[in-house]
C-alpha cells in the first residue's frame, strides 16, 4: 500500500505541571530532513525527540513546533532591572518636565523596553516524570500521523 508523506497531526495535553501543543507536517521529500521548534525548556530532549521521528518515518521533510508551558512553582523565574527601570522613569519624567509633556509613563509601557525584564528557566526543575509524559505525547501525535 503507498502511503502519503504529506501529512499534518496534532497533540494538545494539560496537567497540573504543564500545558503542551505539538503539531507535525510532513511533505515529500528525498531524505528525512527533520526541522525542529522546540521552547527553550525543552532543547535538551531534542536528540532524542529526533530519534522518535526517525523510528516512524525514513523520509519526508518533517516540521515539529512544540509549544510548551510550565505551571510548576520554580521553573520560571523573573529578574527586573530595578535601576535602570528606575533611571527609566527618572528620564521620563526629566523630558517630560523639558518639553512641557502631559503623557505619563505607564508601567506596562516600561516594561516592554530591550533589558528591563528578564526571563529565567530552570531546566532542572522540570522533573524526569514531566519529560517522560512530554516524549508520550509526541509519540502519540506521531503514531496518529503515520496511520
Amino acid at each position: 500500500m503507498i502511503r502519503s508523506m504529506t501529512a499534518f497531526a496534532k497533540s494538545s495535553y494539560e496537567s497540573k505541571d504543564f500545558m503542551l501543543d505539538v503539531f507535525v507536517r510532513t511533505y515529500n521529500h528525498r531524505f528525512l530532513d527533520i526541522n525542529l521548534k522546540l521552547p527553550l525548556e525543552l532543547l535538551h530532549i531534542e536528540g532524542e525527540l529526533r530519534s522518535m521521528i526517525s523510528r516512524y518515518l525514513s523520509r519526508g521533510r518533517v516540521e515539529m513546533t512544540v509549544k510548551a508551558s510550565f505551571l510548576k512553582e520554580g521553573v520560571y523565574q523573573v529578574f527586573v532591572n530595578k535601576p535602570l527601570v528606575s533611571r527609566m522613569i527618572q528620564e521620563t519624567q526629566a523630558l517630560r518636565e523639558e518639553h512641557g509633556l502631559t503623557s505619563e509613563a505607564d508601567l506596562s509601557s516600561l516594561l516592554r523596553l530591550p533589558g528591563l525584564v528578564e526571563i529565567q528557566t530552570d531546566v532542572q526543575a522540570i522533573s524526569p516524570e514531566t519529560l517522560c509524559e512530554i516524549k508520550e505525547i509526541v509519540d502519540t501525535c506521531m503514531r496518529s500521523l503515520v496511520t
